[in-house]
């Protein structure tokens, strides 16, 4: 086949250009002005990667486009009850615009494409768009470590002394380069371990919390994934557990965990979500009611900063049911077919942050569609001791 049109070099090139729209969605000003035009131009660019291959190699299209139905008849169960809960709330509260339909079609558009298809379609340049990703990030780290150093730098400066790079909020941008880490320590090579460090420290500086404590989480319950256990093993990873005790212990005595600040107002925003969803558990409220059903509290915030209180409000419990299970499931094919460990890490961690900040499967922005692409890859990469070799 001719080189120009292979498969896998029109994969990675249109999968990088998808990862780098998404990574700067969340610069400050893109963010303010142009946020909806840039996720809009990630699906196009998705629907451009699938049409390509249904051009190129329409059978193996078709057949994959069946089997990836067939094997998750949960996820589009899940499509269907978004859209009947949404019809349910728009009846009852008419807090949905045709705004909100959009999204909420974007929303199911992007589950389907970035959970289901482009994994399939990708999972052989998955590693080289690791690179990518690491390469890219870091780039923002260096920002950010500069604009520690400087008090600012280029149009950018720090947030209450707390550095979030190009992004508008440290904690989403302590998420992105804590994914920098789980990827860059898992490849080989003196240059990529000065990136794992160089990220480490960007995160260390953004001041965030939930990013620092879910990366420490992760590497703690994914160290004897797909190793084997030896005396040795356990040893390191005793002494491993000791020496982040001991340098918690340091953080919190030098005011990193500001525990002063408590959950900064989260805990009120909690206990608003948590008495909304007691009055309309089945259906929620609807796509766009979280700022009014805060509003109507006296809070002034889009998102409850809980990825799964945000779920509930907007769709109810039972779409939030289906919601985990989709995740529990491509966690467990995941270990089934032994994907790379950083396959595995990165959405665990992404999980984990969602805790505090909103990141959700489906999303395009930054964190959302890294959670949604390595979740996805998770679910529908093959035993990687039989094929996959990571770049």
């Amino acid at each position: 086949m001719n080189y120009f049109v292979n498969k896998e070099n029109i994969s990675y090139f249109l999968l990088v250009i998808i990862v780098f729209l998404s990574l700067i969605s969340f610069e400050k000003i893109i963010y303010s002005n142009i946020y909806s035009l840039i996720l809009i131009c990630i699906l196009l660019v998705a629907l451009v990667l699938l049409v390509t291959h249904f051009v190129i190699d329409r059978e193996r299209f078709d057949q994959l486009l069946y089997q990836v139905i067939n094997q998750n008849n949960i996820v589009i169960l899940l499509i269907y009850f978004l859209f009947f809960s949404s019809f349910l709330s728009s009846l009852s509260n008419g807090l949905i615009s045709l705004g909100g339909l959009l999204r909420l079609f974007s929303t199911s558009l992007s589950l389907f494409v970035f959970f289901l298809i482009i994994p399939k379609l990708t999972h052989t340049v998955i590693g080289k768009v690791d690179r990518f990703i690491i390469y890219l990030i870091s780039l923002f780290s260096i920002v950010g470590i500069m604009t520690k150093v400087n008090g600012s730098f280029f149009i950018y400066d720090t947030y209450y002394g707390r550095v979030n790079s190009i992004y508008f909020d440290p904690n989403y941008f302590g998420a992105i380069a804590g994914v920098a880490v789980i990827l860059s320590a898992e490849k080989k090579g003196f240059l990529f371990k000065v990136l794992c460090v160089l990220n480490f420290t960007a995160l260390f500086l953004s001041n965030s919390r939930t990013a620092f404590l879910a990366l420490c989480l992760t590497m703690i319950l994914t160290f004897f994934y797909r190793r084997r256990v030896k005396i040795g093993t356990i040893v390191f990873t005793a002494f491993f557990i000791m020496i982040l005790g001991i340098s918690v212990y340091f953080l919190y005595e030098a005011d990193f965990f500001r525990i002063e600040q408590g959950l900064n107002s989260r805990g009120d925003l909690w206990e608003i979500a948590i008495s909304l969803i007691n009055n309309q558990p089945l259906w929620g409220y609807g796509q766009e009611s979280i700022p009014y059903l805060l509003a109507e509290h006296g809070v002034e915030n889009s998102s409850t900063h809980n990825a799964y209180f945000d779920y509930m409000l907007s769709y109810g419990i039972p779409c939030m049911v289906l919601y985990i299970f989709i995740m529990l499931i491509a966690f467990y094919r995941g270990i089934k077919n032994k994907v790379n460990r950083s396959m595995f890490q990165v959405p665990l961690f992404l999980l984990i942050c969602s805790a505090a900040i909103n990141i959700s499967i489906g999303g395009l922005g930054a964190t959302s569609l890294l959670f949604t692409l390595y979740l996805g890859m998770c679910n529908g990469m093959p035993n990687q001791d039989k094929g996959l070799k990571e770049g």
